[in-house]
């Protein structure tokens, strides 16, 4: 893997661990830290393993978009405002676009940007006390670029209440809106994380395959699903003979 300032693998069997760390702003995600993201993520979608595991190098999981992007700058104009968001949606597509099953791992909070990488994932795993919030608008803005992320996961009643409230969501919770797929007790959560991906990069080629037909059969006509996924049954019967 390349060599990256802020971001580092680990490959243990068919896992691929990323981790991220900005102890001075609180493992927020700017510029420096999204190329690295992205560039790491790329290398890892033509690579073996099954896993891709996310998570910050300590709490929180992320403080959000690094505001020190903000600062310092000339007034932004319609180009320089759209060529600003251009690295954090190439680090979602990017993440989104992941062949292999895709885990992040939360402890302490995740805020703003840091919950669209959450909702671009497969599974989130989050000890009990993580918090999950959209803090904009308390800074005079709505969650403009989260909301679409989030409303893929979650209905929109649950997406306004997070936009217009800017609280913290409790880990519970969260996985009650559809945020969060598993909650486990802080004490057990290294061990849970560990032996779930484990787990799945146990079973091989058949994970991304389960992913692949998972993603084709959500963009399937309703009336059409049962028939998309008998015909993937046979076809996988039949390359087993």
């Amino acid at each position: 893997m390349t060599a990256s300032r802020f971001v580092s693998t680990r490959m243990e069997g068919g896992v691929a661990t990323v981790v991220w760390s900005r102890p001075d702003r609180r493992n927020a995600i700017g510029r420096e830290v999204c190329a690295e993201f992205t560039r790491t993520l790329e290398e890892l979608s033509g690579s073996d393993c099954c896993v891709v595991m996310l998570r910050a190098g300590f709490p929180p999981f992320c403080a959000g978009w690094d505001v020190g992007d903000f600062e310092g700058g000339a007034a932004p104009t319609a180009e320089s405002a759209a060529e600003f968001f251009k690295p954090g949606r190439a680090l979602l597509a990017t993440l989104g676009a992941l062949p292999q099953v895709t885990m992040a791992v939360v402890e302490g909070k995740a805020l703003g940007f840091g919950v669209s990488l959450l909702a671009r994932c497969d599974l989130v795993v989050a000890a009990e006390s993580a918090e999950f919030g959209l803090p904009e608008i308390r800074r005079g803005m709505p969650p403009a670029t989260v909301l679409p992320e989030l409303l893929q996961v979650m209905n929109a009643r649950a997406a306004l209440a997070y936009a217009a409230t800017g609280s913290n969501v409790a880990a519970a919770d969260a996985r009650a809106d559809g945020l969060v797929t598993h909650v486990i007790d802080d004490a057990s959560l290294e061990k849970f994380a560990a032996e779930l991906s484990v787990r799945m990069a146990g079973y091989g080629a058949v994970l991304k395959e389960t992913k692949q037909l998972v993603r084709r059969l959500a963009l399937t006509p309703e009336a059409d699903r049962v028939k998309v996924g008998v015909q993937s049954a046979i076809n996988r019967m039949l390359e087993r003979t």
